[in-house]
Parts: C-alpha cells; structure tokens; sequence
C-alpha cells in the first residue's frame, strides 16, 4: 500500500511538536471476540429481586438478558448453554450516499451490516442483507469512505473504518493475505470475508489514530490490527530521549522530518568537518513498522548504509541497544575515508572489491559496472569511492536490492583497505 505523507518539515522544536499532536490522537481499542467472561450482578432492594446476564466485550459490556423474578432468573441460567447469543461487534461496507442532509448539515449514509454470526436474514426462501442508516460529518465521511470498509460495535455504535495502509494487517488477521490486493467498486465480497474470519478470533486490537479536532470519537480509523504483545509509544518520548542520547557524543540538527502513514522519521545532520554524517531515526506507527536507528554518510549525495539498530513494539524499549556502536561506527568510518587517500587501486582488485555490489545490481548490471570500474586503475580509494556512488547512486532497483546497494558501499570501502 502507499505510504501517505502527513506531515514533513525540518527543526527538532517543530517535529516534537508534531509528534505530541499525532500521539494524542492515537489510541489502542481492544475487543474480545470469543471466550467472552460472563457476568452475573444480582440486587434485592424494597422486597423485589433485579438481575442481568451480562457479557464482558471488552471495552464495553453488553446486556444479553435481564429480569426481575427469580423464576426468569433460572430459566435463563438453565437455557443458557443452548442459547447462542449474536456478538456486538460487526462488518460494514458501503451501500450508498443520501442526496438529502439533516438538520445540522451531516451526511445520511447507508452501509450493509453484516453480523459474524447472522450475515444475512432468510426472507420466503431468499437472502436479505440488512442495512444500516449512518450519519457522519464531513471529516467523518471522508474518513469512512478511505476503503468503505469498516468494523462497527453495536453497542456503542462507534465505527472503526479500516484505513489503506491497514488492509495488510487486516489480511494477515483473517489468514488470507491477497484479500485485498485490489479492492473493487463492490466490496460486498471483502465485508463478507472478514466477518466470516472472525468469528473465531478470540480477539481484536486495532491501533487508532483519530480524527483531528473530533471530540465524539464516533468514528475511529483503523491504522493496524494488532497483537496482545504490541505496546504503542510515544512516539515524542521515544523521539526525544533518542536525540537526549546522541547529544553526548554529537552536535546535531534535526535536517528534514517526515510523519507518514507507517512511522515518523526524522535525519539527523551530525556536525563533523569534512564529512556529511546523518542519523535516521525511524519510529514505526503501524505493525510490522519497528524502530529503528540507522546510521549513513553521503558521498555526493548517495547514502551510505554504516550500521542499523532495530527494536520490536515491545513493553520496555533498550534506548542503549538503539545506540549501540553508533558513535563508533562514524569513527570507523572516518578512518576508512582517511586510509582511502594513500591506496591505488589495481585492476586485478576491482572485482574482489565491488563484490558486494553484484547481487543488488544483478549480474547484467555489475558486469558492466566492472567494465567501468577497472579504468579506474591507478586511481586513490577515495576517487573510486566517489566514482562508484555516482555511476551506481541513480539506478532504478526494487526497496530490498536498493538497500542492499547503499549498504554495499561501506564494505567496498572495507574491502579496498583490506
């Protein structure tokens, strides 16, 4: 899926503003699906007896039956086990919009519901779908309309629209990961498919990220469904005692910043002379997006790939591990870029050390690659260094193969002083 831009910029001030703003808006709601707890409240106030059955969907609690004589009491305990009890929470996809608004100028909407258990009502031997009259404004519509597909509890009557960028995790949850590769005009299908799919999850967390400005909170996106392990952070915290620990070894400026869909990532321009050092600090939003400290320096504008740290969405977050070998790595570095002015290379080298660069290029590519690079005999490392970034830096390759490049880089230089 694309991964939408929502906010860009440049200066720490601004981005931990921006980061304070998108994480007051983000919550984790949890449902449980299956294995539902039963709750039994009894009362006798002024003589008379007062009971309900009640059933824990966390987090709201719906009322399955009620009464106030003993006699009903036990008939509903006794017919319990073969009474199946419809659950809150549903599917809905988009049917249609209503020319006509109400009163305050909100939109009337119609969405098939679809009950996990109950998808569709038998009517004189023919399938009736039933229909649901919703009403939103208009941030709430554009919202609802990203997919048309939605999760719908009908207690609280609350809609949690599923966003593009959650489809993945949506597939992944009901086991059929090419569910939503492409998604039609009728999506009467998908609905279906997921509704069929739940019924025997014991349990849903989506990640919210909610509408901004919205005090009802009627209408939740969905950014990712996730696991009983996955723990949301701040990402203004985690972002600020990042940059807290850099400060002890660097002087620094936050260069560019970007809030997208999956994470909010920030490149850090580190102040050392002779050298345009960066530090991208990625901060996944979505599951499957970790956090991540990636450490790079440019030569003529081509990334080179130095050391990455990567961390789960876990309970307590290792700030130290995040960091580890950061600081050296850049002095490693230096080091090469130094020791690279005093080696020639020679033609019979030149393929042991761009060798690294032949399966991200492919092998029509780096063949001729090599053509190139042993005419570059006689010349210094660092010359060679600058020569391969510009004739490799601009090729077309697919996300894997183009960090498998940039990463190649730093073990050519490692190769060439080896």
């Amino acid at each position: 899926m694309e991964n939408l831009i929502i906010e860009q910029g440049s200066g720490k001030e601004q981005l931990l503003k921006k980061l304070s703003e998108i994480d007051s808006i983000t919550t984790i709601d949890n449902f449980i699906l299956n294995n539902q707890a039963g709750n039994i409240n009894i009362l006798r106030k002024n003589g008379r007896l007062y009971w309900k059955l009640s059933v824990d969907s966390t987090p709201l609690q719906k009322i399955r039956q009620r009464g106030k004589t003993m006699k009903s009491f036990l008939n509903a305990l006794n017919t319990a086990e073969e009474k199946t009890f419809t659950t809150n929470f549903s599917v809905i996809c988009y049917q249609s919009t209503l020319t006509k608004r109400n009163s305050e100028g909100n939109i009337n909407t119609r969405w098939f519901i679809i009950d996990p258990f109950e998808p569709y009502i038998m009517e004189e031997g023919r399938c009736t779908l039933q229909t649901i009259i919703l009403t939103f404004s208009e941030a709430e519509y554009t919202a609802m309309m990203e997919t048309r597909l939605a999760f719908y509890d009908t207690v609280s009557e609350i809609c949690y629209p599923i966003k593009h960028e959650a489809l993945p995790t949506v597939a992944r949850f009901i086991d059929c990961s090419t569910a939503f590769k492409t998604l039609d005009d009728c999506i009467l299908g998908p609905a279906f498919l997921i509704a069929s799919r739940i019924i025997n999850k014991p349990r849903v967390g989506f990640l919210i990220q909610g509408i901004p400005g919205d005090k009802k909170k009627r209408v939740r996106p969905v950014l990712s469904i996730v696991g009983r392990n996955y723990q949301y952070f701040s990402h203004e915290k985690v972002m600020g005692k990042l940059l807290d620990i850099l400060s002890n070894n660097f002087i620094f400026s936050v260069e560019k910043w970007e809030i997208s869909s999956t994470a909010s990532i920030a490149y850090i321009k580190l102040y050392v002379t002779g050298f345009h050092h960066i530090l991208k600090i990625s901060i996944g939003r979505a599951a499957g997006y970790p956090i991540s400290v990636m450490a790079l320096s440019r030569v003529d504008g081509v990334d080179v790939y130095l050391k990455k740290n990567t961390t789960a969405h876990t309970k307590k977050i290792n700030f130290e591990a995040l960091m580890d070998g950061i600081p050296e790595v850049f002095r490693e570095y230096e080091d090469l870029w130094e020791k690279l002015k005093s080696i020639t290379v020679k033609k019979a080298d030149v393929q042991k050390i761009f060798d690294p660069l032949k399966k991200p290029l492919g092998k029509i590519r780096f063949s001729s690659f090599l053509e190139t690079a042993e005419r570059w005999e006689g010349n210094n490392g660092v010359f060679c260094m600058r020569a391969m970034c510009h004739y490799t830096g601009n090729i077309r390759l697919y996300k894997k193969e183009e960090a498998l490049l940039h990463a190649g880089y730093f073990s050519c230089m490692e190769n060439m002083v080896s």
